[in-house]
């Protein structure tokens, strides 16, 4: 209060011991000051005595004599005296209102003068001190300088500097707040995922386990330890976490998310559903866990339940990081209409998806599939050509676009030659069954080559003849190849 510096936000924390013979002085000080201007009290102290008694009265609560939070950083505070430094200033302005009377006398500007010098003197140093609020990073940073083992700030500059991408120099602040503080679980914490982040999981979860171990209610590091688990293949583990997770924080939303996803993963479908329902009571109309609810509803054959799900999901305008699982979102909604015989309806959602995820394979082959279902082979076609441009695994693809290719009625969809590379691609990979087998033989009829269709076309007879419907199919195809005829069909 006299001579304020220099001044930090948070001042280092001491060792409090009783054997300590200057940790003495301070209190004694204080109660010898208050004795002497008590002893005086009916002469010149006792306008010193209100002010002193003012400012420990409004001091006291901050005094040690309770448990203060903040006592965890430093036992003193500036904003601690803030109230009861009014009765020293009152003291001071009557101080100075005595004084400046007696100057008067001599030079009536005098007081205006040093009146004036003292007030730009505070306005100034005023000034300077507010640079240190300039933002959140400068007043850490301030505050590491005039007190450099102040874990609190290290570990709250590290947690900004990693929201910035700057990941080396938040794990450089983190690991200097632990030297400051080995048992901060914050900042075991944040170092633990920062570490994780950057491919170090055996390191992150050292320092999750000490995180828990100096504070064992800890959700946060239980949910980041489940996922280090998760990402180790230790699911059983990571199950344990989350629930010790929800167990501390009930309604914790990545707990629940990732708990739910795991027990659906593990076929526990209506725990997993159960999770996911309380995701959305505590996170009424959130998009993921929506979407997670609907994946479980479809698992557990409930296709209406999931459809209203998806919807209602999709009705929640997407973030910025939410494109694919929005594009997830409208992919299996697609497919759960198409199902449901609603094409058109599916389609608009598939092509949702595409839009979304310009790259996504099985999209475009979806998108195929439902367009050729309804009559629209030429754009069917375009977006199978898209998906196998982009490499696309998905079984019957090739197939699928080879069939067209051969057996379309329209001669410009017809492209033979590709018909056969498909068709061949297609057996190839997926070995040879009664649907590429038919495919192949198409494709070779398209090109002429006759021998081979009816070759191919006998084999695939052979394995279908149990089945009278297919057995039917084929023998028609058959005699159109024997008599040298390529197949003509609007859909597969």
């Amino acid at each position: 209060l006299l001579w304020p510096h220099p001044l930090v936000f948070v001042y280092p924390r001491w060792t409090i011991s009783p054997a300590s013979v200057i940790q003495w002085l301070a209190p004694l000080t204080a109660v010898g000051g208050l004795f002497a201007l008590w002893w005086h009290r009916r002469g010149w102290a006792r306008p010193a005595l209100v002010a002193a008694i003012y400012f420990v009265l409004l001091l006291f609560p901050v005094l040690g004599f309770f448990n203060v939070f903040y006592f965890h950083f430093s036992f003193v505070s500036d904003h601690f005296q803030y109230f009861a430094l009014l009765g020293p200033i009152a003291l001071a302005a009557a101080g100075l209102t005595t004084g400046a009377r007696w100057l008067r006398k001599k030079s009536p500007r005098l007081p205006v003068v040093l009146n004036g010098a003292l007030l730009l003197t505070c306005s100034v140093m005023t000034w300077r001190q507010m640079t240190t609020y300039a933002d959140v990073e400068t007043l850490y940073r301030t505050i590491i300088a005039g007190n450099p083992t102040c874990w609190l700030a290290l570990n709250n500059l590290g947690t900004l500097l990693e929201k910035r991408g700057q990941s080396a120099e938040a794990i450089t602040a983190y690991r200097q707040a632990l030297d400051a503080e080995p048992d901060y679980p914050h900042a075991h914490n944040n170092l633990a995922m920062a570490l994780f982040d950057q491919g170090h999981t055996d390191e992150a979860l050292v320092h999750l386990k000490r995180a828990l171990a100096a504070n064992s209610d800890y959700p946060e590091a239980a949910c980041n330890l489940g996922n280090v688990y998760l990402k180790l293949g230790r699911e059983d583990d990571a199950i344990v976490q989350y629930r010790r997770a929800l167990i501390l924080r009930p309604g914790f939303a990545d707990a629940l998310y990732n708990l739910g996803n795991l027990l659906l993963k593990h076929k526990q479908v209506d725990e997993a559903i159960a999770r996911y329902r309380e995701g959305l009571y505590y996170l009424p109309g959130n998009a993921k866990f929506e979407f997670a609810l609907a994946t479980a509803l479809l698992q557990k054959g409930d296709q209406d339940a999931a459809v209203a799900h998806f919807q209602a999901g999709l009705a929640v305008a997407p973030g910025k990081d939410d494109t694919a699982q929005y594009e997830d979102a409208h992919y299996n909604l697609g497919g759960v209409l198409l199902a449901q015989g609603h094409a058109a309806e599916a389609i608009r959602h598939y092509q949702l998806a595409t839009e979304l995820v310009p790259d996504d394979s099985a999209a475009h082959v979806s998108l195929g599939d439902a367009l050729y279902l309804t009559g629209q082979a030429g754009e069917a076609i375009a977006h199978w050509e898209k998906a196998l441009a982009l490499k696309s695994r998905r079984v019957l693809n090739e197939g699928n676009l080879a069939w067209v290719l051969a057996t379309s009625p329209q001669d410009k969809l017809r492209n033979g030659a590709l018909a056969v590379t498909l068709a061949e691609q297609d057996v190839k990979l997926n070995k040879p069954n009664p649907r590429n087998l038919r495919n192949l033989a198409a494709a070779y009829a398209e090109t002429g080559r006759f021998t081979d269709a009816v070759s191919i076309a006998q084999g695939a007879l052979q394995v279908v003849q149990a089945d009278a419907a297919l057995s039917a199919a084929f023998q028609a195809q058959l005699r159109r190849y024997r008599a040298n005829e390529p197949y003509r069909e609007a859909g597969p």
